[in-house]
């Protein structure tokens, strides 16, 4: 999200997001592999960071828009679950050493928690968000995106 274009379309958006994080994501899984601490603490750093950008923008944003219409009421609520729990997951990583057994699992617990919450949003929550809010809401939430994230 750090590039400053203008959002066309907050889902797409998002989804272009996803793909980054899963990218970034990878990226760590890799070095981590490979035991290479001094860069796998850097790419941990941008990877937390971006992600936690993210999480705020459809916590900020999203969710609450997705609160109100009855259609996707229920997946809102339950992805501000899921961002707590790889919230906390992030935590816990932060405390211990990168190179570790522990830390390790954490991250392919957070790796198989984050990309099942993308494929949830992107192939229902997204998809319902889109026809329950219709094209003047969804214009109001891209302009919400744009001020938060002051484009």
């Amino acid at each position: 999200m750090p590039q400053r274009s203008r959002i066309s379309d907050p889902f797409e958006h998002l989804t272009e997001d996803h793909r980054i994080l899963a990218d970034l994501l990878a990226i760590l899984a890799r070095v981590s592999r490979l035991g290479a601490r001094n860069t796998q603490e850097k790419d941990f750093a941008q990877f937390r960071d971006r992600l936690k950008l993210h999480a705020d923008l459809e916590e900020a944003v999203v969710y609450p828009a997705l609160e109100r219409p009855v259609e996707t009421r229920d997946k809102a609520l339950e992805s501000y679950a899921e961002h707590h729990v790889i919230r906390l997951t992030l935590e816990e990583m932060s405390l211990l050493q990168p190179d570790s057994e522990e830390w390790l699992l954490k991250l392919a617990l957070l790796t198989d928690n984050l990309l099942r919450h993308f494929e949830e949003e992107e192939q229902n929550l997204f998809p319902s968000a889109r026809n329950a809010l219709g094209q003047n809401r969804v214009h109001v939430m891209r302009t919400s995106m744009e001020e938060y994230l002051g484009r």
